[in-house]
């Protein structure tokens, strides 16, 4: 599953960098969904911009403990979740790598809403599983 998420990361960016321009904007459901490419230096919301090692070793020791929690715990479920977070999270540490940034692209229009991309919905939907996981199964 990791190895999937890294894949359809990787070519839906490379898809965007091919055919939208930076901070070109594709309206795909009216008034709601939008394709928007944005080049993020930074975290969310750009925070840390321009700070890539701190970033990379920060992801690094992030990606090391969802790694140790991957081993620790045998549940499906809660695998399942981790392999999502940790799919994504090296998606956008190799994006980070090759290219000085992460290319974002998704943006639902909502109030403050980040522009985003597979691997952060992957990171979302993971961190969503494996803390319900976490919560329900808290001794």
């Amino acid at each position: 599953m990791i190895f999937t998420i890294i894949f359809i990361d990787y070519f839906s960016k490379f898809a965007i960098r091919k055919n939208i321009r930076l901070n070109e904007s594709r309206e795909l459901i009216k008034d709601k969904l939008y394709l928007c490419r944005t080049e993020n230096t930074g975290i969310t919301y750009n925070m840390l911009s321009g700070r890539k090692k701190l970033i990379i070793f920060l992801n690094s020791v992030f990606i090391a403990y969802i790694s140790i929690l991957f081993k620790k715990f045998k549940n499906p479920c809660l695998r399942i979740g981790l392999s999502m977070v940790l799919g994504g999270a090296l998606g956008n540490i190799l994006d980070r790598i090759k290219n000085n940034s992460i290319t974002d692209f998704v943006y639902i229009k909502h109030r403050k809403a980040p522009v985003f991309n597979v691997s952060d919905m992957f990171i979302a939907i993971g961190s969503v599983i494996s803390g319900i996981f976490l919560f329900i199964n808290m001794e």
